[in-house]
Order: structure tokens, then sequence, then C-alpha cells
């Protein structure tokens, strides 16, 4: 009877607390807005439970469901969110408007983390602007124009798990760590201008892969702000991470030569002074943006890129086929080699489509009052895009679910589609990612490194029965174990 009592007082009490909110968010204008409510969100975690395991996958089916459609609210916790899906939608948004859609709600983690410093976490504005365009400037400096250090430093990685691979020869290895590895080291050369053999460095990419494993604590965080009182190992691994960047960024401060410019810090230490939002705080989450999504992008794509080519034999094989015909079992791939390997780009943007790293892009807000497909959106309106929608939209993309790295090359053995208004894997906009091009090369470089050297097998047998992977921040393959043969 006791307990009945409770769950009662439990259930007015937040229904209670639910009203009050929502009249003080009306009374602020925050829900002056005319987009449709999604399904009835419950007291308190709102609508939180009922996007289940896979969110972007939940999202995506309510948007099918006529009295809803591909933009609606939710209630997650305490805020109030709009979620945009299909192509169409998100590509208007992000592209056609991209300024009105390129704001930063507060989110608890990252401000806590970053605050509101270097790019993934600034709010949209002249700090930001300098930032991305610093980041653009000097991508193209010393990652494009230097290209052959680039490459030269991305083969030498390559080179050194190719040694690991052969040592393993018949033997099952998971291959996630090591795509880690090289695309750690890659974004540790362009960014301090040389990569850490140091036991600093190989927790640092473990703590990062921590945190992007455990998406439901940071949601808690972040949309139920009573459970922030509880600390867990993400902010341990969080202050490991920024200890560990703001000793390396000294140890480069150290040793600057304004006459040697080289890589990404000594670029900023030497605008610092010269611009006005140029400062140690801005550096030191500039260098945790580059570490947290250099690292993250690439070896996941490259992860899901290898899985899928091993699920599909007749794809290695031709993989195989073209590598030989192109560079032959001995030259070393260079990036100008992309253009003459169109089925290889054909099945790295196949790849993408199917399992972009980001199911769901990072939180955005409005910064100002928009009319968007008839809706009103009032200004700091909190934004999830659902950018699996777009990469899954049955309009754009004929059985969306199946690997065809055909949908990207033509029966000339031409790529097509390359610009395809659904294909949006490093997003569009103001927010899109400044270092697209140098991760595509990576993308390249590595792929075509290792199925020039060896052939992949699921180890002992197994095939894979459920394609869709472990949901976290970002979207990863199943867990599973290779084996690598000498070609």
């Amino acid at each position: 009877m006791l307990a009945l009592v409770l769950v009662a007082f439990i259930t007015m009490l937040s229904m209670s607390i639910i009203r009050h909110n929502r009249s003080k968010n009306e009374k602020n204008g925050s829900l002056s807005t005319n987009v449709p409510w999604g399904p009835r969100p419950w007291p308190i975690i709102g609508n939180l439970l009922q996007l289940g395991y896979r969110p972007y996958e939940t999202i995506y089916r309510w948007s099918k469901m006529p009295k809803y459609g591909p933009i609606y609210r939710l209630r997650l916790g305490s805020q109030t969110v709009v979620v945009l899906n299909s192509a169409s939608v998100i590509r208007e948004a992000l592209h056609d408007h991209s300024e009105s859609f390129a704001g930063r709600p507060y989110l608890y983690v990252i401000n806590e983390t970053l605050h509101g410093k270097g790019v993934i976490s600034a709010p949209y504005g002249r700090e930001f602007n300098e930032h991305k365009n610093f980041l653009l400037k000097n991508f193209n400096r010393f990652g494009r124009r230097r290209r052959s250090s680039l490459e030269d430093g991305c083969l030498d990685e390559i080179r050194m798990v190719a040694e690991k691979l052969r040592e393993k020869q018949s033997s099952p290895f998971q291959i996630g760590n090591l795509l880690s590895q090289i695309s750690g080291n890659n974004i540790c050369t362009l960014t301090f201008g040389r990569y850490f053999e140091t036991m600093d460095i190989t927790s640092l990419f473990e703590k990062l892969n921590e945190n992007f494993n455990d998406t439901a604590t940071i949601a808690c965080f972040n949309f139920l702000p009573f459970t922030r009182r509880f600390k867990t190992h993400i902010f341990d691994n969080v202050n490991y991470s920024n200890n560990v960047i703001k000793k390396l960024v000294k140890e480069r401060e150290t040793n600057f030569d304004s006459q040697d410019l080289n890589n990404i810090v000594d670029a900023y230490l030497d605008q610092m002074g010269k611009q006005r939002h140029f400062s140690k705080d801005n550096l030191d989450s500039l260098v945790q943006d580059l570490f947290v999504a250099g690292t993250e992008t690439v070896s996941n794509t490259l992860n899901w890129t290898i899985f899928y080519i091993v699920s599909h034999p007749h794809v290695q094989q031709r993989i195989h086929e073209e590598i030989d015909r192109m560079i032959g079992k001995d030259r070393a791939p260079c990036e100008k080699d992309r253009h003459q390997m169109p089925y290889i780009e054909a099945v790295l943007l196949e790849s993408m489509r199917c399992h972009c790293a980001g199911p769901i892009l990072l939180p955005r807000a409005t910064t100002h009052d928009i009319t968007f497909q008839n809706y009103f959106i009032p200004k700091d309106t909190f934004i999830l895009v659902n950018m699996w929608s777009a990469m899954k939209d049955e309009e754009q993309w004929p059985e969306p679910e199946k690997f065809r790295p055909e949908r990207f090359i033509d029966e000339n053995n031409r790529l097509i589609n390359i610009n395809h208004p659904a294909m949006m894997p490093f997003s569009v906009g103001k927010r899109a990612c400044t270092g697209e091009q140098i991760a595509k090369v990576q993308l390249f470089l590595i792929l075509v490194s290792l199925f020039q050297k060896f052939e992949f097998h699921f180890a002992n047998g197994w095939t894979p029965k459920d394609l869709r992977g472990q949901p976290g921040f970002t979207l990863r393959p199943p867990i599973c174990q290779y084996q690598a043969s000498v070609r």
C-alpha cells in the first residue's frame, strides 16, 4: 500500500514539474513553435527510454509516420528538441540555411571539458569562424600542399602495422586498435610534427575510445541534470586527456621556432598575440578537437569498410584486381592514384553511406528565429540532425540496407554520385568537417596499402548475422576477429 502511495505521489510530482517547466518555457518563448510533437513523453525522462538501443533508427521510423513527419519535437529529460530527418530536409537546413542552424546548445559534458573553446564546442560567431578558417588554411598548408609528408607519415605507420599483421598470420586479431594507432599517429604528426611512442599517447587514445562508447552516461548528464552529481570515469578520462594534451602543447611551446613552422600547433603559437581570440585555452581545446574528431572518424570508417569488404568476398576480389592492375604489389600507393582507382573510391563512399560515423550529429541550435518548412522555430532551439535518415532514405537510395559500391560507379567504371545531395558523411554547411579532404586521403592510402599486401577473412569461419553495429557516440561495426594472409 505504501509503495502505491509513493508511486502516485512521485507521478503527480513529476507531472507538476513538467507542467511548471513547460509553462515557464512558453513564457520565455522557447516553445513558441508549431513543430508537431512526436510520441507522448514520460514524466521526468521524456522520450529517452522510448528511443531504445539505436535511437537513430527509432527517430527515423517515427519520421515515417504521417502524424509526425520528418520534423517533430521530442522531450529528452528536461530538454525539448526539434528533430530533423530525411535527406532533403537536412540538406536544406544545413546547406541552404547553414548559418541559421550553426549554433551549439549547452551540452554539459562538452562545456564542462572544452568550455566552449576550440571548434567543436564553440558557439557560432566570430571566434568560431576564426578558428575554423585557421584549420582550413593550415590543413591545406601542412596536409595537402605538403602532401608528400602526409603520405610518408601515413605510409610509415601502415608499414609498422603491416609487420604486426605478418606476425599475426593465421592468428585471429581485432583490427580496431591497429586502425586507431594509424589514424592517431597521423593526427599527432599533423598536430605536433611527429608521432609519439609513449604510454601517455596510447592511454590517451584508450580514454577517448572509452568515452566514445559511453553515450548513455553522457546523455544522462546532458538531459537529466540531477545525474550530474554522480561523477563517473568519463570526467577522469577527460581530465587525463586534457593533462596529456597540455603537456604535449607545453613541450612544443618550449621548443617553438617562428622560423620553422611545420605543424598545426606551431602555426597557432605563431598567431597568438596577432589575433584577438587566439589563446592558450583555445589551443588546448583545438588540439583535443583534432584528436577526438580526427582519430575516430578515420579509424571507424576504415573499420566499417574492412568489415563490409570481408563480408562481401566479390568486393575484396575486385579491390585486389584494381590494385594489381594500377599499382601492382610492390609500389606504395600515393594520393594521385585515387583518380585512377574508382572502384576503391566507390567502396569507401558506399561504406560511409551504409554506416556514417556519426548517425546523429552533435546537437545544433538555431542562431535566430526562422521559418523552416512552414514551421516557426525560435532562436536557441535545440536541434537534433539524424544523418542516418539521409543515408537510409529510400527515396534517394534504392534498397538502402544493402552494401552496393555500384551505386557510385557506372558501366564504364567511372565514379558517379560523388556529389549526390543525400551523401553527407562529413556533414555540410558552417559546421562541416574541416578535415574532410585530409581524411579522404588517409582512408584511401590505408585501405589500398592493407589490401595490396593482405587478404582478409573473418576468423574461425565466423559470419556476420547483424550488420547494424554497436551504437555509441559513433557507430562501430560488430565485434569480430580477422585473419590476414599475405598475398
